[in-house]
């Protein structure tokens, strides 16, 4: 079985390494506060505007408040993608992937949610207002407000090679 030129098993394996701790070494978490489901982070890291939609698109962790048992293993936490449109005071669940309280893959879920818009309080108002700061009283964004002025970035394609697969 090939795996890549000149990498090997071991080389595999550091290569995958060296990628999740340039991954975690890019992330900004922020706590925000409790929902019903639990205790959410946002990745201020992640956020981008997603293939310029309108929207801007984050990574958030939510530890479980209460875990699940599931094929002899507990979902303790949901990696979670979620887009936020700023402009019209909404949002949307993308995907779920739930993991143990080690990090484990159990399994993904992606979601068809529409979008909802987003509570006056609690801890989503919190992440909607880290994630889509308001511009001062009388600016509006296009003027240089807080969001024109910040660095954007924007969705790209993305090809991910799994070991054992084919080109």
């Amino acid at each position: 079985m090939p795996t890549g030129p000149n990498f090997g098993v071991g080389g595999l394996v550091l290569a995958i390494l060296a990628g999740a701790v340039a991954h975690a070494a890019e992330q900004d978490l922020r706590p925000v506060g409790r929902t019903a489901e639990g205790r959410l982070t946002i990745d201020k890291a992640s956020q981008h505007d997603h293939h310029g939609h309108g929207y801007e698109r984050v990574l958030a962790t939510v530890d479980l408040a209460d875990p699940v048992a599931e094929a002899g293993r507990t979902l303790a936490r949901a990696d979670v993608t979620l887009d936020w449109d700023c402009a019209r005071g909404r949002l949307r669940t993308v995907e779920r992937i739930y993991r143990t309280a080690q990090g484990e893959y159990v399994r993904r879920e992606p979601s068809r949610d529409d979008w909802r818009a987003v509570p006056l309080s609690g801890a989503e108002r919190a992440a909607f207002e880290l994630v889509c700061p308001t511009p001062r009283q009388g600016e509006p964004l296009e003027a240089g407000g807080p969001q024109a002025t910040s660095q954007r970035r924007r969705s790209e394609a993305q090809v991910i090679w799994m070991p054992g697969s084919r080109r």
